[in-house]
């Protein structure tokens, strides 16, 4: 996903606390995976809207096509 409007903030909760551990806003590409494996806890991740905010999906079969000429998006890909 894209945000084209708006700000949201990423929560890391551990089930009991939650802290923001960043702000995204306008252009800044958001993923799906939404908790940290290998942990010795398990922690979740959320994403929350402060405000009216506007995004676009991008589906997984484009982001492949393009990392074709983008090595940096390729080495990322998971």
């Amino acid at each position: 996903y894209i945000i084209t409007q708006g700000v949201v903030s990423i929560d890391i909760s551990d089930g009991e606390q939650s802290q923001i551990i960043d702000l995204m806003g306008q252009g800044s590409i958001l993923g799906i995976y939404n908790s940290y494996s290998g942990e010795e806890w398990p922690y979740n991740c959320t994403i929350r809207s402060v405000q009216t905010t506007k995004i676009i999906h991008i589906p997984m079969s484009i982001i492949i096509e393009m990392s074709h000429n983008y090595n940096d998006l390729a080495d990322n890909l998971e």
